[in-house]
């Protein structure tokens, strides 16, 4: 669920062609520019004042479709946490709205129409089987974690029948990563995976041990 690095370097491009724009006509920074991420590392979940619930609750005020994905990055002006929020609609139509991590502002809003890629037919299918909605998906994964925050979620059908699975990353106070596989249809939790810091896999530690 990492971000892809192309996009990043996209999106920094177009962030730094707005900044040049903006000073050649006096200096002050468009919106445009306040929401350009980065993909060089975690964001620092002590400058995050919006959870993921509340970024997603925010972010369906401006869109009708069913939240499918959600991803905290750090803007690559402000350095301050960014929430991005996905949606698809039932014509299959993508929106993403951009959540300032720090106030709740709606910083942008993207819609893409829809095309005849069949990963969007698959979200747009996925979609219209969810009963337990995005943002009480990271509610119910941070419960899971002492102290967690949700810092990305995803719509993906995991199971065998075909019913839609919420996966969310949750992050510990001791840097912990742990994803949370949460049933999309009744909120039950399939499945609890937790890496360190360090990279090892405290399941496969566990088994060791034994």
């Amino acid at each position: 669920m990492n971000v892809p690095t192309t996009r990043a370097v996209v999106v920094g491009i177009v962030a730094l062609v707005a900044v040049i724009g903006a000073v050649g006509v006096g200096g002050a920074l468009g919106p445009a520019s306040t929401f350009a991420q980065v993909d060089d590392g975690p964001v620092n979940l002590g400058d995050v004042e919006v959870s993921a619930a509340e970024a997603v609750e925010i972010a369906e005020g401006e869109s009708d479709g069913t939240a499918v994905e959600l991803e905290a990055f750090t803007s690559i002006l402000s350095g301050l946490p960014v929430w991005e929020v996905e949606f698809v609609d039932e014509n299959g139509n993508e929106t993403e709205v951009y959540v300032d991590g720090t106030s709740g502002d709606v910083l942008n809003v993207e819609t893409e129409p829809a095309d005849a890629d069949e990963a969007d037919d698959e979200d747009e299918a996925n979609a219209s089987l969810v009963e337990v909605p995005l943002r009480d998906a990271v509610v119910i994964a941070e419960g899971e974690v002492d102290g967690g925050v949700a810092v990305e979620g995803e719509l993906f059908p995991a199971r065998v029948d075909g019913t839609p699975v919420w996966e969310v990353e949750v992050v510990s106070a001791d840097g912990d990563e742990t994803e949370v596989y949460v049933d999309a249809t009744n909120g039950d939790v399939l499945d609890v995976q937790t890496e360190s810091p360090d990279g090892d896999d405290e399941d496969d530690e566990e088994e060791e041990d034994d």
